[in-house]
């Protein structure tokens, strides 16, 4: 059964032929129908007043059209009939807030009907669903509102629209022909020496149109024609004091932009980065292979009653050629084994190799260990950073300082510096001096690459001869899930990770991050720069924004090759949102 609306377009079609008994049968039925059933909709009540007579009829569509709060404009508009003979139409807008849809009561085809909806669309922007618009055409050749092509009223729709939203007036003698793109492009459209001469001849003064179909055209007398790419520029010209001021709107979508730059601050999903940096670290800086440490595994069961057999095996590790021994446990209870562990140690360390036992650290001071081994020197940390809500490590102190200037070195360095013969580590500003080796740090902390599993050696072996000859051997716990730990070399154990941190400082391959400000301004500019592109490409090359991201991701890959590691989630994820905020505009 035909709508209102439907009867309404029919309505105007039968006034536009000049058909009298098409216009009194249309008319009768458009009053039938509303007698059935009135409109809920202000802009049709509005529109249904031009053809009603009935004064009861009257009375109710006003009650119902009242509701309509509507800001009115127009903007002329240059077309050319199929017999390419160019006019000049006006397009009147009634835009109305709290409702939506762009309706024309008018018969046009479909692609003009098309025009005038992107046109809203692009003038209206994120407001699109917050305003109905309600438009026709009047002037033109007789009959010429039924058999209008093309898209060239969509330049003068969408002035019209943003006047009207705006509540300002188009200035007097402008005329407009081009087709609008939903990302505001103008597109250029046919006939328009012809639509020109009509323009002259309408008495107008200026003509905007499509840059692209600008050279070559002529304006005849006084009339000047302005060449543009998008609707903005127009709004610029038509505007030029305010455009800026209250054609354009702030885009609170770039406050989207702040989640990134939070995220490259706070490192607080740092714990996404193993998805995206292990696999590039691993394809930029290779992983490194283990060959300067070995891990000696405990064997499950009673670790305090272990202590009876660490003499006997810190002697084995002695004459197996080891360089240094570093144990990834804590000695804080006594046992009546310790004294013979103390001198054990003692005694390796007179043969030239360190025995090196962790202290641990509460945030303020170091605890003690237990009184056998108070004196035994030197002593280190086992603290390995996990992210918070993931649990992935990634990098490790390589030196905590407590409350009263106490300084306590990572196990991988203390062992290092035992297997190179050193006596103390040196900081020399954010550079790790162990003997010859340099290694860059960022707060004290290092950041580790890709390093290949270490050779285990389990705790009943027979010591092959050469095995541990001239390596370093960190004794720890290698038993179930509870003790793994995701790292971006894969998932290793506790002890594992100090033996790759040894391995990665003993070539000097140590990572660092640059600092939060550093991050945060790159995040920030890659998702300014990535929304910028998105919009001067417009929507169907809009994809070719991407590019900023993936050339951020190239840079960043060049600066992990020399040693600097940038967070890469934040950047992908303000590339992405740059894209969308441009779409959005």
């Amino acid at each position: 059964m035909p709508s209102i609306t439907d009867k309404i377009r029919e309505a105007w079609a039968a006034k536009a032929s000049g058909d009298g008994d098409r216009l009194d049968s249309a008319l009768g039925e458009l009053n039938l129908a509303l007698r059935e059933q009135l409109p809920e909709d202000p802009l049709v009540a509005a529109t249904c007043l031009q053809h009603v007579s009935d004064p009861e009829l009257l009375e109710e569509l006003q009650r119902i059209a009242q509701k309509l709060e509507s800001r009115q404009s127009q903007a002329v508009a240059l077309v050319v009939t199929p017999e390419g003979r160019g006019h000049c139409v006006e397009i009147l807008v009634d835009l109305a807030p709290g409702t939506t849809g762009v309706w024309c009561p008018q018969e046009l085809s479909r692609d003009a009907n098309l025009a005038a909806q992107l046109a809203a669309a692009v003038a209206l922007g994120s407001e699109q669903d917050k305003w109905g618009v309600r438009w026709q055409i009047r002037g033109g050749p007789v009959g010429a509102t039924t058999r209008l092509r093309g898209s060239s009223l969509g330049l003068a729709m969408v002035v019209a629209v943003r006047a009207a939203r705006e509540g300002r007036e188009v200035p007097k003698g402008w005329c407009f022909s081009a087709g609008v793109d939903l990302d505001g492009q103008l597109v250029e459209v046919s006939g328009l020496p012809a639509k020109i001469r009509a323009a002259e001849e309408a008495g107008h003064d200026n003509v905007a149109l499509p840059r692209a179909s600008r050279p070559g055209l002529k304006a005849p007398g006084q009339l000047e024609l302005h060449g543009h790419t998008h609707f903005e520029a127009v709004a610029q010209q038509l505007w030029p004091k305010d455009t800026q001021k209250s054609g354009r709107r702030v885009n609170w979508r770039w406050l989207m932009l702040l989640l990134p730059v939070v995220m490259a601050w706070t490192a607080f999903f740092d714990g996404l980065e193993l998805w995206i940096r292990g696999p590039l670290m691993r394809q930029v800086l290779g992983e490194l292979p283990a060959e300067n440490a070995v891990v000696l595994a405990l064997p499950s069961g009673d670790r305090k009653a272990l202590r009876w057999d660490y003499p006997d095996h810190i002697d084995q590790l002695v004459e197996a050629g080891a360089t240094s021994i570093g144990f990834d446990v804590l000695f804080l209870a006594e046992s009546e084994a310790d004294p013979l562990f103390a001198e054990a140690i003692e005694e390796a360390r007179l043969k030239g190799v360190d025995v090196i036992l962790p202290q641990r650290f509460d945030g303020n001071e170091f605890l003690p260990r237990a009184s056998s081994f108070e004196g035994t020197a030197p002593s280190a940390t086992v603290i390995l950073e996990e992210d918070l809500l993931f649990g992935t490590v990634r990098r490790l102190p390589v030196r905590l300082v407590d409350a009263t200037g106490q300084v306590r070195w990572s196990l991988s360095v203390a062992l290092l510096a035992s297997h190179l013969g050193v006596d103390e580590p040196v900081m020399q500003g954010s550079t790790l001096a162990v003997g010859v080796t340099r290694n860059q740090t960022h707060a004290d902390r290092m950041l580790l690459p890709p390093v290949a599993r270490p050779e285990r050696v389990q705790w009943g072996d027979v010591l092959e001869d050469g095995v541990l000859s001239g390596k370093a051997v960190f004794i720890g716990v290698v038993d179930g899930h509870t003790d793994t730990l995701r790292t971006t070399s894969g998932v290793r154990y506790g002890v594992e990770v100090h033996a790759a941190a040894f391995e990665t400082l003993a070539r000097q391959k140590g990572l660092r991050s640059p600092s939060r400000l550093m991050e945060s301004f790159l995040t920030l500019f890659v998702g300014v720069l990535s929304a910028l592109f998105s919009w001067k490409l417009g929507q169907r090359r809009r994809f070719m924004a991407y590019s900023v991201g993936l050339f951020g991701l190239g840079a960043m890959a060049g600066a992990l090759k020399m040693g600097l590691v940038f967070s890469f989630a934040p950047v992908l994820l303000a590339c992405v949102l740059g894209v969308w905020i441009a779409r959005r505009s």
